[in-house]
């Protein structure tokens, strides 16, 4: 009995400290919060630092009556003091939620952003990945494998190469190209395509040669080419199963030809490509393409300026770009 009395006395005695030492510390924390100057005010209500107190927040809210916004928010006009001197509609404060807020407006808000000239409108890139009629691409892009690799083969036809003298007429063309599309709108390519196309002698040929009107005409030959330039792609509807597209580009052209005379013609000349073609994506690795291209040839003298239409079609490798998922820190059913 007398071990369980002294237990007793100890925690009695226990309690009395601790709230005796709760007494205290609040009773400092008291003293220093009243000591402390960012709580001391100036008699018209502003604090020690200038900031202003409850008195001129009051006064400085106009006494119109509050607009309101579109949202339900209540609007109201700063005074000169608080504006730091904006505008009479660019500093605005108002109550949302029960909370103040201020925000200043530029002179320029609500004003649609400027536009860029017309000539610039066109290589503008759209926010948008795909657009048009055709359907976008589902889990999948052509951006995933941005490189090309591809093979094409079609009929090509000419006109004049010396005029009065050789023409040419229809032949093969055969190739392989190699591609990169940095953008869904937007790509380059190069070509190496080689060309053979029959030849037939002008009137003024034929009579130089010696092969009056009565005789057989001479039988002519062919006309060798060899392709080689770089073309900008542009995808108008961008990055879509079905990918038409326009191209236009720089390069040289090769031609080989003889004469009614035996005259053996080789000349290498700038070449100008302007194609117009649709893609159509078979998997993920495979696509196929359909195009016509007019290649302009700027020859010298006798040839001059030459032109050849093709129409060719062929398969494309795709190929390139990283990764989108690594077994096991990114998982995924679809790696690119």
């Amino acid at each position: 009995m007398r071990k369980k009395s002294r237990q007793t006395a100890a925690h009695s005695q226990l309690r009395w400290a601790l709230a005796l030492s709760r007494l205290v510390t609040a009773g400092l924390a008291a003293m220093v919060l009243a000591a402390s100057p960012s709580h001391a005010a100036s008699p018209d209500g502003a604090s020690v630092y200038g900031d202003p107190g409850a008195k001129d927040l009051h006064s400085s809210v106009q006494s119109a009556p509050p607009a309101l916004e579109a949202d339900g928010r209540s609007v109201f006009g700063l005074s000169p003091a608080l504006s730091g001197g904006l505008g009479p509609n660019d500093g605005r404060v108002g109550i949302s939620e029960g909370n103040a807020w201020a925000t200043p407006q530029p002179s320029y808000a609500g004003e649609p952003p400027p536009t860029p000239p017309l000539g610039l409108r066109f290589f503008q890139l759209p926010e948008e990945r795909f657009r048009g009629i055709p359907a976008p691409l589902v889990r999948q892009s052509w951006g995933h494998r941005p490189w090309s690799l591809g093979v094409l083969f079609g009929f090509i036809e000419g006109d004049a190469l010396i005029d009065d003298w050789v023409y040419q007429d229809n032949g093969v063309i055969g190739g392989f190209r190699i591609g990169w599309d940095h953008q869904n709108y937007w790509g380059l390519e190069m070509r190496f395509a080689w060309a053979s196309l029959d030849t037939y002698n002008g009137w003024r040929a034929e009579q130089a040669a010696g092969y009056p009107n009565a005789q057989a005409i001479y039988p002519g030959g062919s006309n060798d080419m060899f392709f080689w330039d770089t073309c900008v792609m542009w995808y108008p509807t961008g990055d879509t199963r079905w990918r038409p597209y326009f191209s236009a580009g720089l390069g040289l052209a090769t031609v080989d030809f003889a004469d009614a005379l035996g005259t053996q013609w080789t000349e290498t000349s700038f070449a100008l490509p302007l194609t117009l073609g649709l893609k159509y994506r078979c998997t993920d690795c495979v696509a196929l393409r359909l195009e016509a291209t007019e290649n302009l040839i700027f020859g010298s003298r006798p040839m001059g300026f030459f032109e050849n239409l093709s129409v060719t079609g062929g398969v494309e490798w795709r190929f390139g770009g990283s990764r989108r998922a690594y077994w096991p820190w990114n998982p995924g059913r679809h790696y690119w």
